[in-house]
């Protein structure tokens, strides 16, 4: 009797490497925007290969990226004609507030030393040590506003602002969907397929 197939498995290599490109891709709403393009890049290379091997993957290789990629397409779909009604959107804002972090930013820049820098009511912006280092221009973590440093004082202005940005936010939402679903809707396929495989071995041993 041949032996059947687990309909389910995962591999240690896998698991890793499942695990590095959701850290990746999370933690880069955090990192410079240089570093978060990188992780949107190795996203977008993902599910190019998964629609390479769709076509000229075999067996089970090509099994798992025809449902990664139909699944991923369908979520796709979906958040473009209702984006707001899907509970993967709703799931993915209620953690807004608890990924957001306080920064402060210079030149375009984020300040690498935002959660030590404190704002004193005059707007001006100083380090752990109490030194001045900008001005605050717009509005502060208090809500309010400020219309920047006095001249005279020579220092550069400086904008509050949370990190990651409200567009980083949602694209690496998407972008963590897109690949959550689509490796799910892999996984589905060759577990599917498998059953289908044992069920066919066991019929003809039977016969």
């Amino acid at each position: 009797m041949g032996k059947q197939k687990p309909l389910l498995q995962w591999t240690i290599r896998e698991f890793l490497f499942v695990m590095t490109v959701g850290i990746v891709v999370l933690g880069s709403m955090w990192a410079t925007k240089l570093v978060w393009q990188l992780a949107m890049l190795l996203a977008m290379l993902i599910l190019i290969a998964m629609l390479v091997l769709a076509f000229t993957g075999r067996k089970e290789w090509r099994t798992f990226a025809i449902g990664f990629a139909l699944a991923a397409a369908f979520y796709g779909v979906v958040s473009k004609i209702n984006p707001t009604e899907i509970p993967t959107q709703w799931i993915w804002d209620q953690l807004r507030d608890p990924v957001s972090r306080r920064v402060f930013v210079l030149d375009g820049d984020t300040m690498v030393d935002s959660q030590t820098l404190s704002v004193t009511p005059d707007g001006l912006v100083r380090d752990k040590e109490g030194q001045p280092v900008g001005g605050l221009v717009g509005f502060g973590p208090n809500k309010d506003y400020f219309s920047g440093p006095d001249q005279s004082l020579n220092l550069p202005r400086i904008y509050f602002d949370y990190a990651p940005t409200t567009t980083t936010f949602q694209r690496t939402g998407e972008t963590f969907w897109f690949l959550l679903l689509g490796y799910l809707g892999g996984k589905f396929a060759v577990g599917f397929r498998r059953y289908q495989d044992n069920m066919e071995a066991t019929t003809m041993q039977n016969e």
